[in-house]
Parts: structure tokens; sequence; C-alpha cells
């Protein structure tokens, strides 16, 4: 654990940026991983991580003034970052065991983490038992050229065999522009698809967002690959996902996107394959992160990132 950067933040919060600023006691125990030229900040305590950017540059999730406030036990805390659920939503169970979608229980969304193993630029974590009878493992690395790596497992806690997926959530900024493969879209409610695509034009194999064009509230599924980009303070914040064929969760799709404007972010969501949750922790969903400097929202760069035909 010698490599490993423990340090309480004071915390800035103007125009969506955080400010991260460190000192030697007392507050959160976070952890900062850095290597080829990537910062990341991840927050055990909530199960999220908290900061990705370049090294010295801006953070480019969105993060907001709740970011370190106490959880509410009877509820939710919206802190931003990026954080993972188990798919599909339909299949949460509440404090009674009942089927609730609403909202998250406590174990799949903030855990807290039990830290496994970690290093200047890895770590390794598992979450609590959660009600749905299964537990989350969660490693994060960094390559040597700055691409960050994340793993997902599933694992069972229980008897019985769930089906289900990992689903990895950021939140960005809303006037941001996002990119999305061409594919089929849905929404809900309906008419938030008419906004969707009134916002959008096509780039050779791509839809871009202009997210300044979108007022309702909802979200929209694209059943295409599972990669999606961000371009946001002069960057194109790209994720890539791996098993794009695989079926996802019934009413799920691969790329979702959740608008709240009046919140003034944006919901960036990939869902992995829905799989039988088993011990031998095949259930395992895997996205690369990437950080392409670009002065403006051309696609040209994320073709690579699209699966070869």
């Amino acid at each position: 654990m010698s490599d490993v950067y423990l340090k309480c933040l004071f915390v800035s919060v103007a125009a969506a940026a955080l400010l991260l600023v460190g000192c030697s006691q007392g507050g959160r125990s976070l952890i900062e991983l850095s290597r080829g030229g990537t910062f990341v900040v991840y927050d055990p305590q909530t199960d999220r991580i908290i900061h990705f950017g370049p090294v010295g540059g801006e953070n480019l999730l969105y993060t907001t003034p709740n970011l370190f406030q106490p959880p509410d036990p009877d509820g939710y805390v919206f802190r931003g970052g990026s954080y993972t659920w188990v798919a599909p939503q339909s299949c949460w169970v509440g404090p009674d065991g009942r089927l609730d979608a609403w909202p998250p229980e406590p174990a799949m969304d903030r855990g807290p983490m039990k830290v496994l193993s970690a290093g200047a630029d890895h770590l390794r974590a598992v979450s609590p038992k959660m009600r749905l009878e299964m537990r989350e493992e969660k490693s994060i690395s960094l390559d040597a050229d700055g691409t960050l790596r994340l793993t997902i497992t599933l694992l069972p806690t229980g008897p019985k065999p769930p089906q289900a997926a990992g689903w990895c959530l950021m939140a960005a900024p809303s006037g941001c522009i996002v990119a999305v493969p061409k594919g089929r879209t849905r929404s809900s409610p309906e008419k938030l698809l008419r906004e969707f695509k009134a916002a959008g034009t096509e780039h050779g194999k791509w839809l871009l967002i202009d997210t300044n064009k979108i007022k309702g509230v909802g979200k929209v599924f694209i059943d295409a690959a599972p990669v999606v980009a961000v371009w946001n303070k002069g960057y194109w914040f790209v994720r890539a996902g791996t098993d794009a064929d695989a079926a996802r969760p019934t009413g799920e799709s691969a790329v979702e996107l959740y608008f709240a404007l009046s919140d003034k972010l944006v919901e960036v969501e990939l869902v992995g394959p829905c799989r039988p949750v088993l011990p031998d922790g095949s259930n395992r969903w895997n996205e690369s992160w990437h950080i392409i400097e670009a002065k403006s929202p051309s696609t040209e760069p994320l073709n690579r990132f699209l699966p070869k035909p």
C-alpha cells in the first residue's frame, strides 16, 4: 500500500469543476492513480470514480456539491462521477424483499467497497453482499499510454444463480457533445426521441448529439456497439465496452443516455451482456477509457473504437 496516495480533499465546486487539494490528515480516504498522463481519483466509501482527466488538467467527469455528503439511509444522494449498478433495473429489490426499481440499494450503489489491493496505477475492490444475492468485484488500472481499464465481475452470494449485467454510468455536464454509434433508437417518454433526433447530426458511422438542444427529461436507448464519447473542455472522453454482439437485459440497450437538463447533467451509460452470475466469474464486463485532445468534435479519432466488421 506504500504506493497508494490516501488523502483528504478540500473541495471547491465552480461551474461543475472539481478542484482537488491534498492534505495529510482527516477527511475521506481516497485513492489516486496516475500513469501515462492520466490522473484518476477513486472513493471506495461511495464506490465512485470522482476524477478522470489528464494530469494537471480538468476533471472530465461531472460532480456535484453533494460529492462528500453523508449517505441518506432512506433515499439516494446524487454525487456525479462514475459508478456501477446491476442491470436490469426492473430486478432491483427493496428492503422488504419485494421488487423495487428505486432507489438503488446501498450495497449496490455505494458499498462501501473493501479495497483488496492497490498500487500507484491499479486497484481491486469488492462490494458487500447485495439483496440481489450477488456482489461486485471491480478492478481499475492504467496502461502505460494512460488508457483506463475497468473490469466489473458479478459473483453469486446465494444458491440460485441470477441473470444480470454490469452497468456503468457516468455524469457529464449539460452543454457537452455526445457521440454514439448509429443504431436503432427508442426513448422513455416517447416524445423525448423527437428532441433527440432533432439535436443530432450524422457524421459517418456516428450520431453527434448537441445536449444544449434537449430540454426534456428521460432516457434514450441506442441499440449499437457499446461505445460512447463525450466532447467537453477540449477533449474526447471515449468509453469502449466489449461483447458488442451479446444480448443485453430485456428493456435495456448497450448504450443509454439519461437527460436531466434541469440538473445540468447527462448520464452516459454502457450496459454489459446479460449472463448467469456464476462462481467462476464468467459474468464479466470490460471497458476501456481514453482521453483524446480535440479542438473540435470531429468523429475521425473515434472510428478506431468501433468493432471491426
